[in-house]
């Protein structure tokens, strides 16, 4: 599995090994926090991923997280900052072995949308899907480089999903709330432009 498309007050997920891992935001101490369980069972172990009060949460109201694994087992975060009314979206990874760093993806606006969805390649290039001010929009961050984001739909699209493929396609679904609710399906295949 390449995506995760849970936009909820958790995300899990199951390693190749069969262990659970889990991210959730903990309203009593206002922390998202990555849970890891060992495919034979026992405790959970838990990380931080982020922290800092109340405006430090997955949507405003401990909501809207994605969760990913790539290849090596590492774990990639999508979440939102809200203060005032704005949301910054964040990126968070944590390798194999080690602790959470945690990345502006979009800068704070009161037009960003909360939930997102995130997704690795095999190259750990980072893709995410958001919605923008009714605008569907596609994130991506080679690894070792910068974000870069392009809009894929516009008028009244919210709440994408995305998938990879096996051959580096990118696939996202969302409703159309503005359109008759209809649900759309924009697909990029490697190398090529969207075809919506």
């Amino acid at each position: 599995e390449r995506a995760c498309a849970v936009m909820t007050d958790n995300a899990t997920r199951r390693d190749a090994q069969g262990g659970l891992h889990l991210a959730y935001y903990d309203g009593t101490s206002n922390t998202l926090v990555y849970a890891t369980r060992a495919a034979s069972g026992g405790s959970w172990t838990k990380q931080t991923i982020a922290s800092g009060g109340s405006d430090v949460t997955p949507g405003g109201f401990g909501e809207l997280i994605s969760l990913t694994l790539d290849a090596s087992g590492g774990a990639h975060v999508s979440y939102s900052v809200t203060s005032f009314g704005a949301s910054t979206l964040m990126y968070a990874h944590r390798p194999p072995a080690g602790s959470f760093t945690s990345e502006t993806m979009v800068a704070a606006s009161s037009n960003v949308d909360k939930p997102t969805s995130i997704a690795v390649d095999g190259t750990g290039r980072i893709h995410v899907a958001y919605s923008e001010y009714n605008d569907v929009r596609y994130a991506t961050k080679p690894a070792g480089s910068t974000w870069s984001t392009v809009m894929v739909m516009s008028a009244d699209y919210t709440e994408p999903t995305i998938l990879l493929d096996a051959e580096g396609g990118v696939h996202m679904v969302f409703n159309a709330h503005g359109s008759g609710n209809d649900l759309r399906y924009p697909y990029k295949p490697a190398g090529r432009v969207w075809t919506k």
